[in-house]
């Protein structure tokens, strides 16, 4: 343990049971339950001492106006002796005495047995109470531990992230410069931004106040620093839900004082009951007083006193009465309490389970994280991905580790609630695994070296630009199927346009296939054709044509191409 007058190096490092100590051995709420555990103590001596004989000295002092006289009526002894009465003084006007008296209990109806069972209940009650104080106090540090703990780790991650978010901004204003990049994006970006500085501040602000409750706490001076030193562990609880229990119902301390209670509200009902009974004692006294004609300059005396009360107007009885319905009062709470304390030990070693799997998927998720972040820095140096990419990578993996070492943490805070609420140590059960470590420095510098190594991705070719319209055009119909036309008759033209003398026939269906007409028929009666999709091979097979029901896809052009293709058509089947 620390000592009290032991002052700290500015920067001292603290561990978690320096923390502590820090914490046990300059705690006022510790100490003020120290003086009661004293009091108590001194409580119970006194409740002894009434079994023992007790000394007092007594000593008195008077003036009396008139004088103490003696007055002998006449013919009291025979006739004419004394002739007539006499008044004989006996003493001065003044008088003093002092006795030494010493006095043994006999029997007080269990008054002093119970008076001392009940001192010794609240001594033990005191105690319990000290103890359970101080594993209060130890959770309530290690609680606060690991909070600064995965504050500042927290914090640290908010940076690393604030730092990957600045340099993508950088990108893409450099992007945005070249003509590759939106000014939306840019202004997405630098909205995230702030919006990760807004962070980093709260997280910041949420680490000092966290560590200022932790100096509190331990009473560390406030003109002294210190840091933080902590390891964290992977433990497996090997302990059964039903010897937690049973060890709390045997150990929890609290739950020993509602019992002491009990007992000291039983210990109540029998010293307020023996009022009923006769008190008797045994005294002893030696006197020395002033010598007169009727007193002797000294004496002693033994005697047997007895004390009996047969009639209160029913004071004794009510209050044996009140003090029985405190006894059941306080049996009914320690009931009460039991239930709590069981409750309260499942749900701790439940949360023991419950974040043991929470690390276990945690740590899945970091390796999830770090295979994703190698395979965009494979892609990164073939020249298929941006350091965009291997920012958002990084950020992923350092947030999932993140998570990790805080449910590591987390889990020494249950283990320590565990621990007090069964109140027990837990040590015995414990099984350590390997904890996994990632260098965040070194993974930084290596994403650096790869940024100043690696050549930057292949820039995208600009899209190709799509003539404006000037007037919407209607979509193109699916052309219906009809019954096949006998392929000596020439096509009924469509309004305004001329058609081919022998048109396209679809080798499948055996219908002829029309371009959609897109626009008005320019000079020459040959209408516009906005692209065409597909077409078949003529009716009458031609040498190196495919087989009858093949259909042949052309490709997509433009509205230029497609006139010329058009026109090549109409001109072979003309021929």
């Amino acid at each position: 343990m620390v000592v009290a007058g032991l002052q700290p190096a500015s920067g001292a490092e603290l561990s978690l049971d320096d923390c502590v100590s820090w914490a046990l051995g300059r705690n006022s709420g510790l100490k003020s339950g120290e003086m009661s555990v004293a009091a108590a103590a001194q409580g119970a001596a006194a409740s002894r001492a009434a079994f023992y004989p007790s000394l007092r000295l007594k000593g008195e002092y008077g003036l009396i106006a008139p004088h103490d006289r003696l007055i002998i009526n006449g013919n009291s002894f025979a006739p004419g002796v004394p002739p007539h009465d006499v008044n004989i003084p006996i003493g001065d006007n003044n008088r003093y005495d002092a006795s030494l008296i010493v006095q043994q209990p006999l029997f007080t109806g269990g008054n002093l047995t119970r008076s001392l069972e009940r001192a010794r209940s609240e001594e033990r009650g005191a105690q319990y109470a000290l103890d359970r104080q101080r594993k209060l106090i130890t959770l309530e540090v290690k609680r606060l531990f690991n909070e600064v703990l995965n504050d500042q780790l927290q914090e640290r991650v908010v940076r690393t992230l604030l730092e990957a978010k600045r340099e993508r901004l950088r990108v893409l204003r450099e992007r945005q410069t070249e003509g590759y990049a939106e000014r939306e994006e840019v202004l997405t970006q630098e909205a995230d931004l702030l919006s990760a500085e807004a962070e980093l501040t709260r997280c910041a602000n949420r680490t000092a106040l966290a560590v200022s409750r932790l100096r509190l706490l331990i009473h560390f001076p406030s003109t002294s620093e210190f840091i933080l030193k902590g390891r964290s562990h992977r433990f497996n609880l090997n302990l059964s839900l039903a010897d937690a229990v049973r060890e709390s119902a045997a150990n929890r301390e609290d739950l020993k004082g509602a019992r002491e209670k009990v007992i000291q509200s039983e210990a109540e009902v029998g010293v307020t009951r023996s009022s009923l009974y006769p008190q008797s004692s045994l005294v002893g006294s030696y006197t020395v007083q002033k010598e007169t004609n009727i007193q002797r300059p000294q004496y002693w005396m033994v005697m047997a006193q007895l004390d009996w009360q047969l009639f209160d107007w029913g004071k004794t009885r009510k209050t044996v009465e009140r003090a029985e319905a405190i006894r059941r009062e306080q049996s009914y709470q320690r009931e009460e309490l039991e239930k709590q304390v069981a409750l309260e030990t499942e749900s701790s070693w439940r949360n023991v389970q419950n974040r043991q799997m929470t690390i276990d998927a945690a740590r899945k998720w970091v390796a999830v994280a770090e295979s994703r972040l190698e395979q965009r820095v494979s892609r990164y140096q073939e020249g298929t991905a941006k350091f965009a990419d291997l920012l958002d990578g990084e950020a992923e993996l350092i947030r999932s580790y993140g998570d990790y070492v805080a449910a590591l943490n987390d889990l020494g805070t249950d283990l320590a609630q565990l621990e007090a609420s069964a109140s027990m140590t837990v040590d015995p059960w414990l099984v350590e695994e390997e904890v996994y470590q990632l260098d965040l420095d070194a993974l930084s510098r290596r994403l650096t070296r790869l940024s100043r190594t690696v050549a930057p991705e292949k820039k995208p070719e600009p899209p190709a630009l799509i003539p404006e319209k000037k007037k919407p055009e209607a979509p193109a119909l699916a052309p219906e199927k009809k019954k096949p036309e006998p392929t000596s008759g020439r096509p009924r033209p469509v309004d305004g346009a001329a058609r081919s003398p022998l048109p396209l026939m679809d080798p499948v269906a055996g219908s002829p296939f029309r371009p959609p007409v897109t626009a008005a028929p320019e000079k020459g009666g040959r209408p516009r054709v906005a692209s065409l999709l597909a077409f078949s091979a003529p009716a009458v097979p031609m040498p190196g044509a495919p087989p009858r029901g093949t259909a042949v896809a052309a490709p997509v052009v433009s509205e230029g191409g497609s006139e010329e293709l058009l026109e090549r058509l109409v001109e072979s089947s003309e021929k």
